[in-house]
């Protein structure tokens, strides 16, 4: 049956990109151009990962959406016609008996069917132009790995994206499967699983989290010198109580081990980034002594894996008054810190 979504506005791109991957009949490299010629200059891989990616939520199956170079069309038609021939005896002979019986029960059940399908459908649709979206306006790098998207994960998170009706959780599905095509492996089955189970009231907790929370090599962190209560009692400046900590734990977003302590080597930095700025703290008098020399303690509290992958998704407002707190806290003796601007320093450096 062919499916129209006329639900996405005139002229938007999902259209013929769904068609695209139901029929399965052009190569990647043609793909690539197309992609090119609206915004998308991407090397054949990874609009292979795409057409994978986003066959398995629009067609249902990843037969007709992979279309490799080398499949036997023919073959393959003939053995979907004779499934479905399979699947239209197995359903007929199902329908006859439940209309024999009870043809008010068999008009319910059809609809409750239609209408569940057709839900889901249109849900995966909006995750897949979200995606397509995200790719078109931070086209991937034009080198990428060779590397497919795992079924497992895909068939997990089709199931998931079927489920979200909110506009916000399609549209941070859409930035996962954008990342996921980016770079396969990029987000683990366990935020799709976290993901399975967010509401926006959570998510918006943790989004208010995310909007004082420091980066530093891939892991974010709230310093717990500039807020030295926040495993006990949260943060009160952000309405972020201490009930909402054991709440992100419980959806595996922060660390369940709270309170942890840097070790930064006396003379040397510890470096972090916030908004628009790097910040380098510098120890300069020790508080503890390790085998590796003398060190002072910067204290912090960790976010999850899981917290680490979803917090690049997230672009909240940083508080007006938060870098002013920073610069008070660590004027004290012993820490000595340097604010440089974003434009001098590696933008890997930054949260993605």
């Amino acid at each position: 049956m062919e499916h129209t979504d006329d639900t996405l506005g005139e002229g938007n791109p999902v259209g013929p990109v769904a068609t695209y991957f139901k029929d399965g009949q052009h190569w990647d490299l043609g793909f690539s151009a197309w992609a090119a010629a609206h915004g998308i200059p991407v090397p054949p891989q990874l609009i292979r990962r795409f057409r994978v990616g986003v066959g398995r939520l629009i067609d249902g199956g990843f037969d007709v959406a992979v279309g490799w170079v080398d499949r036997k069309i023919a073959k393959q038609d003939f053995d979907v016609e004779q499934q479905l021939e399979t699947v239209r005896v197995l359903a007929d002979a199902g329908r006859n008996h439940l209309v024999a019986r009870d043809p008010d029960v068999a008009e319910a059940v059809a609809r409750s069917f239609l209408n569940e399908h057709k839900l889901k459908l249109d849900n995966r649709t909006r995750v897949v132009q979200a995606a397509f979206n995200e790719l078109r306006n931070e086209p991937p790098p034009e080198e990428c790995a060779d590397t497919d998207l795992d079924v497992d994960w895909l068939n997990h998170f089709s199931e998931i994206a079927g489920q979200k009706s909110s506009p916000e959780m399609q549209a941070l599905l859409g930035k996962i499967l954008a990342g996921e095509i980016r770079q396969p492996g990029a987000f683990s089955p366990m935020t799709i699983n976290v993901l399975a189970n967010l509401t926006m009231r959570i998510a918006k907790k943790f989004e208010d989290l995310c909007s004082i929370s420091v980066h530093s090599s891939g892991t974010n962190y709230i310093l717990g010198d500039v807020f030295p209560a926040f495993s006990t009692n949260g943060i009160g400046e952000i309405g972020f109580s201490y009930s909402d900590i054991l709440l992100l734990r419980q959806y595996q977003l922060l660390a369940i081990e709270q309170g942890t302590e840097i070790k930064v080597p006396v003379g040397d930095g510890n470096f972090f980034t916030l908004g628009q700025f790097g910040y380098q703290i510098q120890a300069l008098v020790l508080d503890s002594q390790t085998p590796e020399g003398p060190t002072r303690s910067l204290r912090v509290s960790l976010f999850s894996d899981v917290g680490n992958e979803l917090r690049p998704l997230l672009q909240p407002e940083v508080p007006e008054w938060l870098e002013a707190k920073i610069i008070d806290t660590y004027k004290e003796p012993g820490w000595e810190l340097t604010k440089i601007p974003r434009a001098e320093l590696p933008e890997t450096l930054f949260v993605k």
